[in-house]
């Protein structure tokens, strides 16, 4: 028997791999049985171009046998095997990588008629020692005049042993002396447990092999690998529920093969309904990322961009490593290709659901509108696609219907420039909102707008197709100056007074020009937040300034003349003061907001009254 020490860039990897690489012990058996899947494709592939590789009809399987008495795990396949110096090379060097120099060696054939190998070999099986004190290697090649090898190896000692075999049949069989505190993997519930979490879905059948019976432990059904014409759609809403734990079909399923450098497989899903408060903490998001049908990380909200995570599904990629983290997704080359491939794919069908199941749609956007509004803000790149699936309420629509900004900007009067917008609570408050009324009278339509995120998207995005986004409630050049020379040195000692008893809380007060039917009405500087997210915003960082609203007022209401009058007559008039209070603060809770000091505001107006 020939013995070997590791190599010393060898010791180091290995200790990497048990103590830093996986995160989880478990991972080990994933590993393993890709290995063995793996040595299966590499066979079926060479089946295809070399005679009497396969001489026998017998079915391609892995096993797994658990010997509680000895305390070993064996996984076994019956695929390519391993010559001894094969065996040296991919398991005496454990960064070499057996696929790769596989893939390298057959790279003058045409790339399409490869199978799907999965790479990293060394680094993967060597995964096997976080859960055994010693590893054994039996293996046979196909190639009939080799003869079986066998391997051995004590982490411990840095060593390891190779020496013939009298091993006689085809394949790799793989046996762990499990340490003391690892013998769970001897359960076969738990072998069961990890087979289906992370393999169920390899092509080959995996049997479990215990001294009562030999089961098969996985599906092998892959819905996403199989052409689409052969899914039922129960079957696509079935595999969506058990991977999602909703209880709802989906709205819709994209399922999809991408094709050329960077190829893979995506079924996503994109779901109906938010589920109940109750129920949401059970319901699984983000996709599940696979590799040749192996389970590398679940419910990865970081494959796809943050706003996309209502997204459930599988990815399925050859062209990953075994080993990727959640740290190294973002660095990944061909996985950033994959993430703005399916972003692209998911956003396009959710452009077609909105025009061709608007209804659906509308219903879909009222539970996830919020995560579309955050895509607008933060990914550029895709911000055309993501402006035209917005949805908003307006002074054109009923309660509960919507406008898309392409219908906006479809409908515009022949003198208008801009996209006009209120920022409010609610559509009922937003309807009776006194700014927009000479707006309304013109009949320039004005989309209502939440505070919040649709204040800070609309300021990021400014304009959509070179129309700016002007909101009805702040100071606008357009509305500036329309007040007649006669009411300025009308209004001129009026407006000083307003001002100075509202000092505290208003910029100023000055005569409007959207005013029609009210009094009065409070107006944002341009560019400001509203009274709701500002106060939100100030929460959060107490040292935020307050922005000073302006009051305009309506110089020509019959209530403002009425106070003009009471001016003009005693300008040290309590009674006026009130009425100028109570005026402001009518005007906040039209606008939204709640007057400073609300007793106060209630004794005002009790005595007004009386």
């Amino acid at each position: 028997m020939d013995k070997h020490d590791f190599k010393t860039e060898t010791k180091k990897l290995l200790d990497l791999v048990i103590h830093s690489l996986y995160s989880k012990k478990e991972i080990f058996l994933r590993e393993l049985i890709s290995n063995s899947s793996d040595a299966i494709n590499r066979l079926r592939f060479l089946a295809l171009t070399e005679d009497n590789v396969l001489k026998t009809q017998e079915p391609l399987t892995i096993e797994i046998i658990p010997d509680s008495e000895k305390a070993t795990l064996t996984i076994k396949d019956n695929g390519i095997g391993m010559t001894k110096d094969e065996i040296e090379q991919n398991l005496g060097t454990i960064a070499r990588s057996g696929t790769r120099n596989y893939l390298e060696k057959l790279s003058g054939n045409d790339l399409k008629d490869l199978p799907d190998l999965i790479g990293q070999f060394g680094v993967g099986f060597y995964s096997a020692f976080m859960v055994a004190e010693k590893i054994e290697v039996f293996s046979k090649s196909y190639l009939t005049d080799e003869k079986a090898v066998f391997w051995t190896s004590d982490v411990k000692s840095y060593t390891y042993e190779i020496s013939d075999s009298d091993k006689n049949n085809r394949g790799t069989e793989v046996i762990l002396h499990l340490n003391p505190d690892d013998k769970e993997f001897l359960q076969e519930w738990k072998l069961t447990e990890l087979v289906k979490r992370f393999s169920d879905f390899v092509e080959y059948p995996i049997m479990l092999v215990t001294s009562k019976e030999k089961k098969q432990v996985n599906s092998q059904k892959a819905l996403w690998q199989m052409q689409k014409s052969d899914v039922k759609k129960e079957e696509y809403n079935e595999f969506y529920k058990s991977l999602s734990l909703d209880f709802n079909d989906p709205l819709s399923v994209i399922h999809y093969r991408a094709e050329g450098k960077n190829e893979f497989t995506a079924l996503a899903y994109i779901p109906s309904e938010k589920p109940p408060l109750s129920f949401f903490e059970g319901i699984k998001s983000g996709m599940n990322l696979y590799i040749n049908r192996i389970l590398i990380l679940s419910h990865s909200e970081e494959i796809l961009p943050h706003y996309l995570s209502f997204v459930s599904g599988i990815i399925d990629s050859a062209d990953l490593p075994l080993n990727i983290s959640r740290e190294m997704l973002q660095e990944n080359r061909k996985l950033m290709q994959i993430r703005q491939n399916l972003t692209k794919k998911i956003l396009s069908e959710l452009k077609d659901l909105k025009s061709g199941k608007r209804k659906e749609y509308e219903k879909f956007f009222q539970d996830f509108g919020h995560f579309i509004k955050e895509g607008v803000v933060s990914d550029s790149a895709n911000r055309e696609t993501l402006l035209d699936l917005l949805l908003f309420p307006s002074s054109s629509s009923e309660k509960g219907e919507f406008r898309d900004l392409n219908e906006y900007v479809s409908s515009l009067k022949e003198d208008q420039k801009e996209i006009y917008y209120l920022v409010s609570d609610s559509y009922e408050l937003a309807k009776n909102t006194p700014s927009q009324e000479m707006f309304k009278t013109k009949g320039y339509e004005v989309l209502y707008l939440l505070p919040g995120i649709d204040e800070i998207l609309v300021q990021n995005v400014q304009k959509y197709k070179d129309l700016s986004f002007v909101s009805v409630s702040e100071q606008s050049d357009s509305l500036k100056d329309k007040a007649s020379e006669e009411d300025k040195a009308k209004f001129k000692g009026f407006l000083e007074f307003v001002s100075d008893i509202l000092k505290d809380d208003v910029k100023e007060a000055a005569l409007s020009s959207r005013l029609v039917d009210s009094p009065a009405c409070i107006v944002r500087e341009k560019g400001s937040y509203s009274a709701n997210l500002e106060k939100v915003l100030r929460d959060i960082n107490k040292d935020m300034p307050l922005t000073k609203p302006v009051l305009e007022i309506n110089p020509s209401h019959s209530l403002i003349n009425k106070m003009l009058g009471e001016f003009e007559k005693d300008r040290t008039s309590n009674k006026l003061r009130q009425r100028v209070r109570v005026l402001f603060d009518l005007s906040l809770l039209l606008e939204g907001s709640t007057p400073k000091d609300i007793g106060k505001f209630t004794d005002d107006i009790v005595q007004l009254i009386t």
